[in-house]
């Protein structure tokens, strides 16, 4: 016999809008400690860095509806420290300024902004600077009820 078949998709909640996807990398450098690892430690410490990251989108005017933040790996900083190289992914309206957030993402400001969040909110943050490394990707995903979460990858 044939497969059942799927069921239909759900219907889009009034106020769904086309949604656009992004994701970058970011370097996180520590030039005193290091990057934290040992649970629960190290997702309270991600948690922390995400609301910055969502509040720096905030300040500047993105309305970013999810954001995801994935651990890439680490590597010694040359005179000690480490890197840690974080890929950042979201979801945002398709009509939002891309070429402009693109820009800024890849830009000095970027980074300033967030490495002040981050080390405003103290303790092992005060250890680090971020930097975005490489460019931004962007693609629309089409008609989503937002907010919508990163598709995996």
């Amino acid at each position: 016999p044939p497969p059942p078949e799927s069921p239909p998709p759900a219907p889009f909640l009034p106020g769904a809008a086309p949604v656009s996807y992004a994701q970058f990398a970011l370097t996180e450098t520590y030039f005193d400690a290091s990057h934290v690892t040992a649970e629960p430690a190290a997702t309270e410490e991600t948690a922390e860095v995400l609301a910055a990251l969502r509040s720096v989108f905030s300040e500047e005017g993105y309305a970013i509806h999810d954001l995801a933040m994935t651990l890439q790996g680490t590597t010694p900083a040359s005179g000690g420290g480490m890197h840690v190289d974080w890929q950042i992914e979201l979801t945002a309206p398709t009509s939002m300024d891309w070429a402009g957030f693109t820009a800024w993402v890849e830009g000095d400001e970027f980074d300033t902004a967030v490495t002040h969040a981050t080390s405003s909110i103290g303790g092992a943050h005060l250890n680090s600077f971020f930097s975005g490394s490489g460019t931004v990707t962007t693609a629309p995903m089409g008609m989503a009820n937002a907010p919508s979460p990163p598709p995996l990858l």
